[in-house]
């Protein structure tokens, strides 16, 4: 949220996902409400805006874990468990991605 200006109350946030991405990098998302509806775009970001579900620009987003963690929140994700993703490469030089905790996907899915 720090991208985005956006102002919270860190010690009501709600850890909703963790991603390992082929072992180079885990990201951590957690879940906020904002103290304020005032966003603005920070030194890492072209733009900052808020949306409703509906109008999400879900193909415009930079990052497939935004997209998993946003699918995660909208989907009841919040408050039910750790969503827990690892992707890596396969023995056939293959990206995979397994699943683990709530909203289980089936184990090895391409990706």
């Amino acid at each position: 949220m720090e991208e985005a200006g956006a102002a919270f109350d860190p010690a009501a946030a709600t850890l909703l996902a963790m991603y390992s991405l082929g072992g180079q990098q885990v990201q951590v998302l957690y879940a906020a409400e904002l103290t304020s509806d005032v966003v603005v775009a920070g030194i890492e970001s072209r733009e900052a805006q808020l949306f409703e579900w509906g109008a999400v620009p879900w193909d415009e987003l930079a990052f497939p874990t935004v997209r998993w963690a946003l699918e995660y929140a909208r989907d009841g994700g919040v408050g039910a468990g750790v969503q827990q993703r690892s992707k890596y490469v396969d023995s056939e030089g293959e990206w995979q991605m397994a699943e683990e905790g709530p909203s289980l996907a089936e184990e090895g899915t391409a990706v």
